[in-house]
């Protein structure tokens, strides 16, 4: 399979998303570092940007399998909806990703693919992280570790 670059609506999402992240981390949370336009270093916690732009309003992995964990938060934006920040610790985001898509796998209809092999995409809608809306105390140096949130 040939790589396919992201689309010009993909590219300017996620420039919208790094640029929104970047102001609300400076805004709410004061001091953090960057890593490579990937990754934000807040304190002792790594946090991972996500944005989206779809009309739902629902964040898209196309990965092939489980999230990787490889951050302790993910910070979810809209860019659409810019005011709102989901910091949300990325073992609750890879459960609530997997149980979106066995629900999708349950309930597909008469005649749709349930290929739940061949399926590599995968959303996070805003319901199930919610609690975590602008939740920005989760990232300060007195805040809790994520697997105790």
């Amino acid at each position: 399979m040939a790589f396919e670059p992201p689309d010009s609506d993909s590219l300017e999402t996620r420039k919208r998303t790094l640029t929104l992240c970047r102001d609300a981390l400076r805004k709410y949370v004061g001091r953090f570092h960057e890593i490579a336009d990937e990754l934000f270093v807040v304190g002792r916690y790594t946090v991972r940007p996500k944005g989206t732009g779809t009309a739902k309003g629902d964040w898209v992995w196309d990965l092939g399998g489980a999230v990787p964990v490889r951050e302790d938060f993910y910070l979810l934006v809209d860019v659409n909806v810019a005011d709102d920040f989901y910091i949300v610790p990325s073992d609750y985001v890879r459960g609530a990703v997997e149980a979106g898509h066995h629900t999708w796998y349950e309930t597909r209809g008469p005649g749709e693919s349930r290929d739940l092999e061949g399926n590599s995409m995968r959303r996070l809608m805003k319901w199930p992280v919610r609690h975590f809306k602008n939740r920005w105390d989760l990232l300060r140096p007195d805040s809790v570790a994520p697997d105790a949130v």
